[in-house]
């Protein structure tokens, strides 16, 4: 199967209960998709997928908890071609995967949450200017309702009700100025890491700008109302950027693969993190394909993936010599 087949093979939704459409026309130009029941869904999921930038957004459930369509994702191709960047949309997918896979984790493996670069997409990147209290608290509004979102999209894959008090992880992919990183809330021992393979020869400001300040402020203000313990400690946290071996300076086309592998291995404890990355200097680019690779077929074959069974169909006919069709 090349790559170009790939492209019309995946529509990854996390599972029944939460598949739906958008009607892309009610997009707000604030970071808003209203959430509706659309019959043509396939043109509503292109439209969306070749403009991923512009729809990216907070999401109003209109009808329960329904997946974004960025999680039905057109550029799976990209996974595998190693010139070319991922797609936050593949990530986000992603996403949804690694929190259908808690479900497996081990008792004494944190209990972690997968926000989508969407999650924080449209509020943090709302101009507030000084003062301006009403767009502050509408952006924080708009922060918590997608939290809310995520956290009983959980409970609902695991058929289980959740506090948010017992989530020991929160992990946010992020998506700045064409570069994919990870921010990553580990809410027992209180940290706020950044994993990034980018090696850093500037301070946080520098690199982030005020990003990871208003994530900061917005998700202090959510846990305000979710009585969570340790809530002082969390809101006095400050980034650190986590120096690793790995780090690179040259490798940006593989921002996505760097994030999705950290996404997939951290849990919390740096030293005891087995993350399986080189360096640039021991052919670490060799290990990025792979997993490009890998990844790939973990998507094309998750459960979520509503096509899967024709994946797999096509995938043995052609391991047969056969023709596909």
């Amino acid at each position: 199967m090349t790559p170009n087949n790939l492209r019309s093979e995946i529509e990854g939704i996390p599972y029944t209960a939460i598949k739906g459409t958008y009607d892309v026309s009610s997009y707000s130009g604030k970071g808003k998709i209203v959430l509706k029941d659309e019959s043509d869904d396939m043109e509503a999921h292109h439209m969306v997928g070749d403009n991923a930038d512009k729809f990216a957004g907070i999401l109003r459930p209109r009808r329960g908890i329904k997946a974004s369509h960025f999680c039905r994702s057109p550029y799976v191709s990209r996974v595998v071609d190693e010139n070319k960047m991922i797609e936050s949309t593949v990530i986000d997918t992603w996403s949804y995967l690694l929190n259908e896979n808690e479900i497996l984790r081990d008792n004494c493996s944190p209990l972690r949450i997968f926000m989508t670069s969407e999650t924080i997409y449209g509020p943090l990147t709302m101009e507030v200017g000084k003062g301006a209290t009403h767009n502050k608290l509408e952006r924080k509004d708009m922060f918590h309702d997608n939290l809310d979102i995520v956290v009983q999209m959980v409970c609902d894959m695991h058929n289980k009700k959740y506090e948010v008090k017992d989530f020991d992880m929160f992990v946010f992919p992020i998506y700045f100025l064409e570069h994919h990183f990870v921010i990553c809330y580990n809410m027992k021992k209180p940290t706020l890491d950044i994993l990034d393979n980018k090696l850093q020869t500037e301070g946080v400001d520098d690199n982030y700008g005020d990003l990871p300040a208003r994530l900061h402020e917005c998700f202090c203000d959510w846990l305000s109302i979710c009585n969570v313990p340790k809530e002082s400690e969390i809101n006095n946290l400050v980034p650190r950027v986590v120096r690793v071996g790995w780090q690179t300076v040259e490798s940006f086309v593989d921002y996505g693969v760097f994030a999705m592998r950290h996404m997939e291995t951290y849990m919390g404890n740096l030293y005891k993190w087995k993350v399986g990355l080189r360096s640039e200097r021991d052919n670490q680019k060799m290990l990025l394909n792979k997993l490009r690779i890998i990844y790939c077929h973990r998507i094309l074959t998750w459960t979520g993936n509503c096509k899967r069974a024709r994946i797999v169909s096509s995938a043995a006919k052609f391991a047969k010599g056969k023709n596909l069709v």
